[in-house]
């Protein structure tokens, strides 16, 4: 084994090494991205990430080799958006003279986000159900992470016939004990959800409902 060698094999056993070529990729990327101006196609986030990508692949490192020593960026994902607040609240007397416009302008994102996905998805021969699980673009990143590890944490804790969540969909409002849908001892009551919320319920098992996240199943490996 050269010199060089045996340090990579040194450097790839440390998490830190990961959360290094994590930054330095984004520094590179929005170096490259003010060469351009900060184009809207020079975006530094795209560029980092494939990046990192290359250098997952020409190491042959696994996602979650990788993860273990980047997770610390994962965790600043939550504080930044909530940190977002701030600007928007010193800035709060423009952002009520425009509000129309900023309106128009997160419609017109929306739209955009949810048909490129859905068109690349196409593109790619994705199946209907990814597809349509592509759709809803409303949750954040951080967010729809949090979202993921708790459902991932109730599957490896399930007890009984059903151990996976393959579909979810949020309320907009919360189970109701006065309608009986919350038993005394906190739990919900299968009958009058499905009495009250039956359409919920349907959409669950529609396979066209863009509300309803799905889970991508895994074919089994032989």
């Amino acid at each position: 084994m050269t010199p060089v060698e045996s340090l990579w094999v040194y450097l790839a056993e440390k998490p830190l090494l990961w959360l290094t070529v994590t930054l330095v990729a984004y520094l590179v990327a929005d170096r490259i991205a003010a060469r351009f101006g900060y184009a809207p196609l020079a975006n530094p986030v795209v560029m980092a990430t494939a990046l990192v990508v290359i250098c997952l692949r020409l190491s042959g490192t696994a996602y979650p080799v990788y993860f273990e020593g980047a997770q610390f960026v994962h965790f600043l994902l939550g504080p930044a958006t909530v940190a977002l607040a701030i600007p928007f609240v010193e800035n709060i007397r423009h952002v009520r003279r425009a509000l129309l416009p900023l309106l128009l302008a997160l419609a017109a994102g929306s739209v955009t986000a949810v048909g490129s996905a859905l068109a690349l998805g196409y593109a790619f021969g994705l199946p209907h159900d990814v597809l349509v699980s592509l759709a809803p673009k409303s949750v954040t990143t951080p967010i729809a992470m949090g979202i993921a590890e708790r459902l991932g944490a109730h599957a490896a804790q399930a007890t009984g016939s059903a151990t996976r969540v393959m579909r979810a969909l949020l309320m907009t409002e919360e189970p109701s004990l006065d309608r009986g849908e919350i038993t005394d001892k906190g739990s919900i009551n299968q009958r009058a959800v499905l009495r009250h919320r039956g359409d919920l319920v349907a959409a669950l098992y529609s396979d066209s409902d863009p509300r309803v996240i799905r889970a991508q199943k895994k074919e089994p490996t032989a």
